[in-house]
C-alpha cells in the first residue's frame, strides 16, 4: 500500500496540490432526485477536497424553484462541472453560464438523473420567459438518449464494455461489486464519438444491455465529458463507484487549459525522473496510526498515484513497491527538493545502500531530444540484455500512447531506440527506459553513480509498469 512521504516530503505534496481544480457540482434537492443534494455533500467532504480539490455545492431551488443562487459567479472560475440535476429549467443567465462553460472546452460530468437534468417532462409546458430548458443536453451533450427505464430483473450486474479492459477509468474499479438495485435507463444509441466503459444488464429479456458509464468530447474545443447513469444511495455506498467518479474527475480534467493557467505551469516546463527507493520507502513515510482518508481509493500493493491523490495536471508522483521505484515528474525547479529528500530517507533507511541513484531522459539519452511540432524525437541507449522484435508494440503494451504521427524503432546492433511522441508519452516512455535499466543491473554509460547494492529486494517486475504509468497518466 502506498503511503503518505515524510514531513518534508509532506511539505511538498501539499505546495504543488492546492488546489488541484475548482470544481462546481450542481444539485437539487428533490424527492425523485436519489438524495443527490447529500451524497454530492459527502463525495466532495470524503473525497474531493482531500484530493485538494476546491468545491462549490451550488443547491438548486434556491431561492425559488428552478434557480441556482450562485451558480453563475461559481462557473466564472470553475475547471469542471458536476451535474446531478433533475428536470429543473435555470434563469436565461445561468443555463448561459453552463454554456459558456461547454463552448470553451471545459470539462463536464454527468451523474445519473444527469440524463434529464433540463428535460420538461412530457406536455410540461415552460411559459416563464425567463427560465431555460436544454432538452438537447442530453444528446448533445452527454451523447445518449433518454427514452426510459428498467424497473424488471433487478438488481442489474455491470461488466465491463468491450474494449475498455485497460482504460485508466477503470484503475481500481472492479464491476462484479457493483450492483444496480435502482433502474436501469435505457440510453442507447450513444454518440458516435461515445466510448462506453461499464454495461448493465438487467435479468430481463425486454431491455438490452446498456451502457451505464461512458466518455466522450463536445463541441469544436473538445471538452471532456463523462457520464454514468449510476449515483443512487445506494451506489454511492460502493467504494467501486465512487473510486469511478473520482476516475472520471481525474479523466475530465487532464485537458483543462483553464487548470494550467491558474496553476502557471506548462506542460513542457516539468521534467520526469524515476528514483531507486529502499524497499521501506512506502510503508515507512506514514505514522502507523495515523488514519489514512485515501484508504477508499487504494488497492493493496498495486502501484498508485500518491496517497490515492490526483495531482494537478501535469505534475506526478507514482510509487511502484515491487520493484522499488519512485516516478516523480514536477517542474525543474522543485526537482532538487525531491532528491534531496529522497537521498535523506535512503541514507536513514534500514536498508541504507548509500547514494540514491536517479534516472533521467539524459542518463541514457545518446543525443539531445528535438522538438517537433507537437512531438518530440529522442535517441536512447538501452542495456545490451534488451531485446524486442517491435519497440512500437512493446512500449503500447507497457501502457505508452502512440498517437498518430508517433513512432518508435528498435535497432540491435547499436543497441539504441528511436522514439518520436508527445511530450508526455515520452516520459512515459522515459520510465518504462529506467526499468529496463534497472532490471538489467548494468550501469548506463552517462550515469555516474553506482547503481544500488544487490542486497535490496526488487522482487518480480511483472506488469507494474503498465500500472505505473496508467498511475502517472492519471495524474496529468
Amino acid at each position: 500500500m502506498i503511503r503518505f512521504l515524510s514531513a518534508t516530503f509532506i511539505l511538498f505534496v501539499v505546495t504543488v496540490t492546492s488546489p488541484a481544480a475548482n470544481i462546481v457540482i450542481m444539485t437539487v434537492e428533490d424527492a425523485n432526485n436519489y438524495d443527490a443534494v447529500n451524497s454530492m455533500r459527502d463525495f466532495a467532504e470524503k473525497d474531493l477536497r482531500p484530493l485538494g480539490h476546491t468545491v462549490t455545492l451550488i443547491e438548486g431551488d434556491q431561492p425559488k424553484p428552478n434557480h441556482f443562487d450562485g451558480l453563475v459567479e461559481a462557473m466564472a472560475d470553475a475547471d469542471l462541472l458536476i451535474v446531478f440535476v433533475r428536470r429543473r429549467f435555470p434563469p436565461q443567465d445561468q443555463m448561459a453560464a453552463i454554456r459558456a462553460h461547454l463552448a470553451a472546452g471545459k470539462p463536464l460530468l454527468g451523474i445519473r438523473t444527469a440524463n434529464h437534468a433540463f428535460i420538461p417532462k412530457p406536455n410540461e409546458v415552460i411559459d416563464d420567459s425567463k427560465l431555460a430548458t436544454w432538452p438537447e443536453f442530453t444528446h448533445n451533450v452527454l451523447g445518449g438518449e433518454n427514452t426510459g427505464y428498467e424497473t424488471k430483473g433487478m438488481p442489474y450486474t455491470v461488466t465491463v464494455a468491450p474494449g475498455a479492459e485497460q482504460s485508466p477509468l477503470l484503475k481500481g474499479v472492479n464491476p462484479t461489486n457493483i450492483l444496480g438495485h435502482q433502474s436501469l435507463y435505457q440510453v442507447l444509441p450513444l454518440a458516435a464519438n461515445a466510448t462506453p466503459l461499464l454495461i448493465g444488464t438487467a435479468k430481463v429479456d425486454t431491455t438490452p444491455p446498456q451502457p451505464i458509464a461512458w466518455t466522450r468530447t463536445h463541441g469544436p474545443k473538445h471538452a471532456r465529458i463523462f457520464y454514468t447513469s449510476l449515483g443512487a444511495p445506494d451506489d454511492m455506498k460502493i467504494k467501486d463507484v465512487r473510486r469511478l467518479l473520482l476516475n472520471g474527475v481525474s479523466w475530465a480534467m487532464e485537458e483543462s487549459k483553464v487548470g494550467d493557467a491558474k496553476r502557471g505551469t506548462d506542460a513542457s516546463d516539468l521534467m520526469t525522473k524515476v528514483f531507486s527507493v529502499p524497499p521501506d520507502f512506502a510503508r515507512s513515510v506514514r505514522a502507523p496510526n495515523q488514519d489514512d482518508p485515501f484508504a477508499s481509493v487504494k488497492s493493496g500493493n498495486e502501484p498508485e498515484v500518491l496517497g490515492g491523490m490526483q495531482w494537478p495536471k501535469g505534475f506526478g508522483c507514482v510509487i511502484d513497491q515491487k520493484a522499488n521505484l519512485l516516478a516523480v515528474r514536477v517542474p525543474p525547479a522543485l526537482m532538487a527538493s525531491i532528491e534531496a529528500s529522497v537521498a535523506a530517507f535512503t541514507n536513514a533507511s534500514t536498508y541504507n545502500s548509500g547514494p540514491t541513484i536517479s534516472y533521467d531522459e539524459f542518463t541514457f539519452a545518446v543525443s539531445p531530444l528535438k522538438s517537433a511540432g507537437t512531438f518530440r524525437e529522442g535517441k536512447y541507449l538501452l542495456p545490451k540484455t534488451f531485446s524486442t522484435e517491435n519497440l512500437e508494440d512493446e512500449l503500447k503494451n507497457q501502457g505508452v500512447p502512440f498517437p498518430e504521427g508517433s513512432a518508435a524503432e528498435f535497432d540491435s546492433a547499436s543497441h539504441t531506440a528511436m522514439v518520436r511522441n508527445t511530450a508526455p508519452n515520452m516520459d512515459l516512455t522515459v520510465m518504462y527506459f529506467a526499468m529496463v535499466w534497472e532490471q538489467s543491473k548494468e550501469i548506463p554509460p552517462f550515469q555516474d553513480k553506482a547503481p544500488l547494492p544487490q542486497q535490496i529486494e526488487r522482487g518480480v517486475v511483472d506488469q507494474t509498469l503498465r500500472d505505473l504509468a496508467a498511475g502517472l497518466a492519471a495524474a496529468k
